[in-house]
């Protein structure tokens, strides 16, 4: 069973998910939160096309914008962040596997 998320399908049938509800890699911090705050779901798997490419938990995505990064904790930027953008991030700093 197909989702359109940002005019892309995903996939969520193979995951025996409660709802219908995955994330695009490309989707950005901003899109997310609302999804997981609407959904009340704090855990959610992250998709490019059909595959699996890694989960994001709502507190990563709280640990990313708060991250200061140059003595700098620029919020309002961070938030544009396609998620995929913010798990190679975070990977990168020992904070989130990422299996792309």
């Amino acid at each position: 069973m197909g989702v359109i998320i940002q005019s892309k399908e995903v996939f969520s049938s193979e995951w025996g998910l409660d709802r219908d509800v995955v994330l695009h890699s490309e989707q950005l911090v901003v899109e997310v939160i609302d999804i997981m705050l609407k959904e009340e779901l704090y855990t959610m798997p992250v998709f490019y096309n059909k595959k699996h490419i890694g989960v994001v938990r709502f507190q990563d995505l709280i640990s990313f914008l708060t991250h200061e990064e140059r003595g700098e904790n620029l919020i309002f930027h961070k938030l544009n962040y396609s998620i995929e953008s913010v798990m190679v991030m975070m990977t990168e700093r020992g904070e989130l596997p990422y299996t792309r």
